[in-house]
């Protein structure tokens, strides 16, 4: 690659030799997409109104991405009213018959089916430095379908850190439909990580 996107190249990183996790390799056809597991935590209230919340949550992934030196453009795992994940990453398009993976260079899906119906073939328990935690607490609001579950918890759209108020949140060690939501949910105050997915090959 030259590190431009030309006709017929899916991505560009730059690459001359392939880096098999990266899922950008030299003939700039891309193999996978990567997800991981944020290294930072987050109270309910991660900015003052509920857009604005959703792109905060995204900016974080994309910081921890580009702080690990990886390829693209990276959005959270995360659904309030102003929108579903599987919306938000275009989730059902980008993963139809592309592998999810992790920095370990396992998969975690083999496409959106797999990811949807589970269970996962690994939990989303690998950060971006490829260091694991399998016991984070990860808000999500977000059922396996990738939509707002019908009794939505959001910590009021991601905009407090009440204690009187809950969030609907999964757990990075799981491969059932617990990583991505339990039977509870938690209160606004307490921090909680995100799981972050790649959405393109390209820088935002």
């Amino acid at each position: 690659g030259d590190g431009m996107l030309d006709e017929g190249e899916v991505c560009d990183d730059g690459a001359q030799i392939d880096d098999a996790n990266d899922g950008c390799p030299s003939n700039c056809q891309g193999t996978h997409y990567l997800v991981f597991l944020s290294n930072q935590e987050f109270t309910g209230a991660m900015a003052a109104n509920g857009a604005a919340a959703l792109q905060a949550a995204d900016a974080a992934c994309q910081g921890e991405a580009e702080a690990a030196m990886l390829v693209g453009t990276y959005k959270a795992w995360l659904s309030s009213s102003e929108g579903s994940a599987k919306d938000r990453l275009n989730a059902k398009v980008l993963y139809g018959s592309v592998p999810l993976h992790l920095r370990s260079g396992d998969d975690i899906a083999n496409n959106w089916a797999q990811l949807i119906a589970g269970p996962l073939l690994h939990s989303i328990s690998v950060l971006a430095d490829k260091s694991v935690n399998s016991e984070a607490q990860v808000w999500t609001n977000t059922t396996p379908q990738g939509v707002v579950p019908e009794e939505s918890a959001s910590c009021s759209s991601w905009t407090s850190a009440k204690n009187n108020l809950n969030g609907h949140y999964g757990i990075s060690g799981i491969v059932d439909k617990g990583w991505t939501i339990q039977t509870d949910s938690k209160n606004c105050d307490n921090p909680r990580r995100l799981y972050c997915f790649q959405t393109s090959f390209s820088a935002p």
